[in-house]
């Protein structure tokens, strides 16, 4: 799958992600069903992870 942020809006990319992770995790869900080993819940850290020093933010656009 092939992924393109560079023409939409934060907030549509937002809603894309939370869409695909849906449904990837209703086919996790499926998966497990089928083979008889449930799915583990979702991996969360309990604290936001610290950015690593060898991530450069980008600018944002601004909004129009």
């Amino acid at each position: 799958m092939r992924l393109n942020f560079s023409g939409v809006t934060e907030d549509d990319i937002r809603e894309g992600v939370q869409r695909i992770g849906q449904i990837v995790s209703e086919q996790v869900e499926l998966f497990g069903t089928l083979t008889g080993k449930p799915a583990r819940g979702p991996q969360r850290p309990a604290e936001p992870a610290e950015q690593p020093d060898n991530v450069l933010e980008l600018r944002r656009r601004k909004r129009a």
